[in-house]
This record gives C-alpha cells, sequence and structure tokens, in this order.
C-alpha cells in the first residue's frame, strides 16, 4: 500500500506540474515500449526507416502472421504496439509477434504491389484480403449472332492479357460470374437459352413469364437479340491496355536515394529493378503475361495518378 499511495503521489505532482495531457500522452509511449520490447529489442526497433515499405511479423518456428505496407514503416509497425488496440485482431497479432522484417521502397506504389505479391507467395494467417490467388472467370461475347450459344466462359487459364478488352466481367468463382450473367438477362429481357445459361428445344423459362422477348422460338431477330446483348454487357467490359507496349512505372526516394523502375506489359506484372542497366537486360529478355486481378485493379487506380511517373517503352 506504501508504493500505491507513493505513485498515486507522484502522479497526482506531475498531472498539476505538467498537466493531464502530458502525463497520458508519456504512459501511452511506456505502454508502447514494453510491448514492443517483449517481441524484439529496442535497436531493432530504431533500425525501422520512416521511409515507405512493406513490413513482415512473424510468429513462433518463423510462422508468416501479418504482411501490411505503410508509406512509413516505423510509424505503422509501432502503431501495432499500441495499447489503444482498434480490433482484437490487432492485440493478437501484437502478442504473437516474435520477429520483425521489412523491405523499403520508393514510393507508395512498389509497397501495394510488393504488398499483393508478397501474402500470395508466403500465405500469412492474418491477411485476409489478397490471401488466395483465385480462380478467374470472365466472359466472352461469339463473335457472330447466328452462334449456338452467344457468351463463352472462359477461365483464368485461357485468359490472355493482350486480349483482355475482348472479356467481360471477372470474377474468382464461376458461381458469381454466373448470378451477375443472371440478374442481366433478367434486367435487360435477354434470352436465358441463347446465353447459355439454359438447356433444350423451345421456349425459354423467361419467354414464359414474358421477360424474354422471344429470340429462343424465332420472334425477335437473332441480330438485335445480339445488339442488346452488347449493350447489356458493355459495362461489364474490360479495359485494353492503353499503352503500344511495355511501360516503367518510375518511383525515387530522394531522402533514402532509392529509385525503383517497376515494369509492365498489357496489365502484368513483370519486374521491379533499380536502375537502367537492370531494366535494359529485362528488356532483352523475353516475359511470359500471367494476368492478375489484383495488379489489374490496382494499375486501373493509378494510371491515372498525376504523380506517378509513367514512361512508355
Amino acid at each position: 500500500m506504501d508504493d500505491v499511495e507513493l505513485m498515486i503521489g507522484l502522479i497526482n505532482v506531475v498531472k498539476r506540474e505538467l498537466g493531464l495531457e502530458r502525463l497520458q500522452a508519456t504512459a501511452e509511449l511506456l505502454s508502447k515500449e514494453s510491448t514492443l520490447s517483449s517481441c524484439l529489442d529496442r535497436h531493432l526497433a530504431d533500425d525501422i526507416p520512416d521511409s515507405p515499405g512493406v513490413y513482415l511479423f512473424f510468429g513462433e518456428n518463423n510462422l508468416p502472421l501479418y504482411i501490411g505496407k505503410s508509406i512509413n514503416i516505423r510509424t505503422r509497425v509501432m502503431s501495432h504496439f499500441s495499447s489503444d488496440y482498434a480490433s482484437t485482431k490487432e492485440m493478437r497479432i501484437a502478442q504473437e509477434i516474435k520477429h520483425i522484417e521489412w523491405i523499403a521502397t520508393a514510393g507508395d506504389f512498389g509497397a501495394l504491389m510488393l504488398e499483393s505479391r508478397l501474402v500470395k507467395e508466403r500465405q500469412p494467417i492474418y491477411n485476409r484480403q489478397l490471401h488466395h490467388e483465385r480462380h478467374l472467370c470472365a466472359w466472352r461475347i461469339s463473335e457472330t449472332a447466328d452462334a449456338q450459344t452467344l457468351l463463352i466462359l472462359v477461365h483464368d487459364n485461357d485468359i490472355e492479357p493482350q486480349h483482355l478488352g475482348d472479356l467481360f466481367g471477372i470474377y474468382g468463382t464461376k458461381i458469381q460470374v454466373v448470378e451477375v450473367l443472371r440478374n442481366i438477362v433478367e434486367k435487360f429481357s435477354l434470352c436465358a437459352k441463347a446465353v447459355g445459361l439454359e438447356n433444350g428445344k423451345g421456349d425459354c423459362f423467361g419467354y414464359q413469364l414474358k421477360r424474354c422477348k422471344g429470340v429462343c422460338i424465332g420472334v425477335e431477330y437473332k441480330q438485335l437479340h445480339y445488339l442488346r446483348l452488347q449493350q447489356a454487357m458493355a459495362a461489364q467490359r474490360l479495359t485494353t491496355w492503353p499503352h503500344k507496349g511495355r511501360i516503367v512505372i518510375k518511383e525515387q526516394n530522394s531522402a533514402a536515394d532509392q529509385t525503383d523502375l517497376h515494369l509492365f506489359d498489357h496489365w502484368c506484372y513483370l519486374r521491379t529493378v533499380s536502375d537502367e542497366a537492370e531494366l535494359e537486360d529485362m528488356l532483352n529478355t523475353e516475359a511470359q503475361l500471367r494476368f492478375d486481378l489484383d495488379t489489374y485493379k490496382l494499375l486501373l487506380q493509378q494510371l491515372s495518378n498525376k504523380q506517378l511517373e509513367i514512361i512508355q517503352l
């Protein structure tokens, strides 16, 4: 009890002389340092850079726990050890961390790309977004209105990045892509048989409910239905690569003396290099293009970013 009374007296003196706000801020800082010291020493924490990049948390037996990115790795890592946790997940992560690694990047774009790639490669247990590569499906419209089935389902292994603009709607499962198509068929009074959602002879079920205009039994002209299908699917069309060939997205961090050159071709990430000599070697190497939905979405968002330096090759 003597210790308790002494501590209460000390707190009252500090509060009176320095203010409650200063007291609370100091207590919070000490709490963070105490939690941090349980999983890594202070010297290692001081080495974490104040720059963009990716950080990796590991648990027992070097098990990947969590991978994140930030424009300031040090600030973000330290925030994980705050006593004021935003969720029970953050608290569990902080309690299980035994080892921390980080990779500095020249900018935020490179950090986003690296985070996406590392999560897929290492499968950390607390990352839910980006965690698994999906088995993608999309639709391709037939070349003529006379085709037996007007829509062809294209699976991920058959997606050609060079012809991405010929595909419509891309989803992680066949169930998703079929459900979206059913909604489009109903909304635009299309024929479920013509697009391949129903089989058999005679009229489709939609025609019996007066939702189909009858292309399945010759009431509506095939060419007219084909044009209506193209219009209905227009909002689902994927974006054609807007460049003539490969591009480089250049990021520079003058404070850290770091340059990253990110090479892309038809929405596909090829490699990141640090200087023009490495880039030249990469350009002379033929690379196999592999479509990745997360990379596609990220590039769609970032290609209009005027702060990014894009070099057309």
